[in-house]
């Protein structure tokens, strides 16, 4: 097992650095390689190419963890993503533009704090099929991007990139998978005036 860790971003608030440094740490104890690639352009889905790309015919790996630069996580919320062992699997955070939406959407509609309480129980693992997640906290198998052709990210007047992905991955025949345990937060700064 290899993990390429996918961070698109410029800007990493210490938060994140320390989450960041407490899953290196935790994966160096269990002896699980990994790698890191970076990079930004303002264009997000071009972004999620070039950092994809950078490393791509240069290393082997599993798995490629997609991880935006502000999302506040644990090494646990990573290792359960993992646990399951699916090529598509998801954790969610909650939307900038919508605070009471999740970065999940289920049969047509945003998964939400009352979705979650109603679904939980639902199955176990505490994962379910969704129309499309946010990539900014999810784990594919390499095999993925070995069966999508490139490129793999665009965008859309009516679609975000993220939307686009997981259509091009239900077009290939993979599930979206994502765990509604598994919450992370989304760290924003505001200014107001």
């Amino acid at each position: 097992m290899k993990i390429l860790f996918c961070i698109p971003g410029n800007a990493f608030t210490p938060r994140f650095l320390a989450n960041w440094t407490t899953l290196i740490t935790e994966l160096t104890e269990k002896g699980i390689p990994y790698y890191l690639s970076t990079g930004y352009t303002p264009v997000v889905h071009i972004a999620r190419e070039k950092v994809l790309d950078a490393l791509n015919e240069k290393i082997e790996y599993t798995h490629v963890m997609w991880i935006d630069s502000d999302i506040d996580f644990t090494p646990n919320d990573f290792f359960k993503l993992l646990s399951y062992n699916k090529p598509v699997v998801s954790g969610l955070y909650r939307l900038v533009s919508y605070p009471e939406r999740f970065s999940a959407m289920i049969n047509k509609e945003f998964v939400s704090r009352n979705f979650i309480a109603n679904n939980i129980n639902c199955c176990s693992p505490s994962i379910i099929e969704a129309d499309w997640v946010g990539l900014g906290w999810m784990l594919t198998q390499a095999e993925v991007y070995k069966k999508l052709k490139f490129p793999y990210f665009d965008s859309s007047n009516t679609k975000m990139e993220d939307e686009l992905f997981c259509d091009k991955l239900r077009k290939n025949g993979y599930k979206i998978n994502v765990d509604l345990t598994t919450v992370v937060g989304h760290e924003k700064i505001q200014v107001l005036r």
